[in-house]
């Protein structure tokens, strides 16, 4: 009798417990997006992207002891455009020849040179990695006057694999690119409403941290 009520528990629980395995599994994996803070701000933005955030790069040494080049700017730059189109109600870009007057705000963003680090000496095929962005935000109004400077900062720690290829050299690096990049994205659209929108106020439950720590094993 006992092990038949035993046997019945067993097959309860199987499902509960896939169940959990299954969401832990959704989560581990689950990449950051950008947030809905809500409607967009009535005003028009001229973005402007110094070439200190175009052409940022940062240097790594893959687990074969080769020098990579981390193309990290394009990335960040397409990021930010996106934030700014949910934010603003039009968005001007610099060689545009969308017709919709002047702006109201600009924006312009520059970066310093990012940091990115990876533990090649860690086991298994999945090595800790850390890369932190730093830029800064310089708004402007109509008239071209200052209107306010504020810092974005990102810094994401999270495990990445290596490539699945024979030699097993290099890693796969841009899910951790991507997720840094929107943080510091969110970090944008979150002073912009602030400094433009004083009415707006973003919820902190939908809005990613500026430094998360994530092991991805």
């Amino acid at each position: 009798m006992k092990t038949h009520r035993a046997l019945i528990l067993g097959m309860l629980l199987i499902p509960v417990l896939a169940s959990v395995s299954c969401e832990s599994i959704k989560s581990r994996f689950a990449r950051q997006t950008l947030p809905d803070l809500g409607p967009p701000v009535p005003l028009t933005l001229q973005l402007d992207v110094d070439q200190s955030l175009a052409t940022a790069k940062a240097e790594y040494i893959d687990n074969c002891g080769r020098i990579h080049l981390f193309s990290i700017g394009p990335t960040v730059e397409d990021m930010l455009i996106q934030a700014a189109h949910q934010t603003f109600r039009a968005v001007v870009l610099p060689g545009s020849h969308d017709s919709v007057g002047k702006p109201d705000v600009t924006v312009r963003i520059r970066m310093l040179d990012p940091r990115f680090k990876i533990q090649t000496d860690a086991l298994y095929d999945r090595a800790p990695a850390e890369l932190s962005l730093d830029a800064l935000a310089e708004f402007f109004d109509a008239s071209g006057a200052p209107l306010a400077e504020r810092p974005l900062q990102s810094t994401r720690k999270e495990r990445v694999q290596l490539e699945l290829t024979q030699q097993r050299c290099d890693y796969i690096v841009d899910p951790l690119l991507q997720d840094t990049s929107t943080v510091l994205a969110t970090q944008f659209m979150q002073e912009a409403r602030v400094l433009l929108d004083p009415t707006h106020t973003a919820t902190a439950a939908t809005t990613p941290q500026s430094v998360a720590a994530t092991e991805r094993s």
